[in-house]
């Protein structure tokens, strides 16, 4: 099963029965000065059309551009920032910054050495869609689980929240939402019993919880 890795920074979007993709961009090979990397996000589909727009994000893995010619000139776009996205089938629609014509996806500039474009961190810069192919696929709850689990990894005494998540995958791998719904239910009231005992800050109780509420909209729950 491909590793998933969804780093919460963000006030997540969430939906009653919302389902999670993740996209692939990868670098295509196309005759350019400009050197891009490859990139993944991970939204949260609260249209329900299966399409990535930046209101749905979740986390996005930044990447850096280099330029053939240039020696030493490069830029870094910002993590868990993406300001437009262009109209591509079956991976996202026009949203954020982007007008019907726009054919580029738009970044927030975070580290930047380039002479002859002058950028400074938090400028807007764009990449137009032919820099990559696109890959947009379903994230199963399963996935969403096990990411929990490694996020949760030495956090607390005992397994009994890992217990919990341990069942909660199984559960849903089975097909049995019901039983997953309630272990993770209960995984929640341990998460807020701890921070109510100053065992677990708030800070990282958030991001468990909203990745729990995460795998709860893609199974299904109440």
């Amino acid at each position: 099963m491909k590793r998933l890795t969804v780093i919460l920074t963000l006030a997540l979007p969430m939906a009653a029965n919302a389902q999670v993709f993740e996209v692939t961009a990868t670098a295509a090979e196309t005759p350019s000065f400009v050197n891009v990397e490859d990139f993944t996000v991970v939204f949260n589909d609260t249209s329900g059309d299966g399409l990535f727009q930046v209101e749905e994000l979740v986390s996005f893995s930044g990447f850096t551009a280099t330029f053939d010619g240039f020696p030493g000139q490069f830029l870094t776009v910002a993590q868990d920032t993406i300001l437009g996205t262009t109209a591509i089938p079956g991976v996202s629609g026009i949203s954020g910054i982007n007008t019907e014509t726009d054919f580029s996806w738009f970044f927030e500039t975070l580290v930047s050495e380039q002479i002859f474009l002058s950028l400074e961190p938090g400028d807007t810069i764009g990449f137009g869609d032919s820099f990559w192919t696109f890959e947009n696929r379903t994230v199963e709850p399963v996935e969403l689980i096990e990411e929990l689990q490694a996020s949760v990894s030495g956090l607390f005494t005992g397994r009994g929240p890992e217990s919990l998540l341990t069942q909660a995958g199984a559960f849903a791998e089975a097909g049995d939402t019901a039983a997953a719904c309630a272990m993770l239910n209960a995984f929640t009231r341990q998460v807020n019993a701890a921070v109510r005992s100053n065992r677990l800050s708030e800070e990282t109780a958030n991001e468990l919880l909203s990745l729990s509420a995460l795998a709860e909209g893609s199974i299904g729950c109440d």
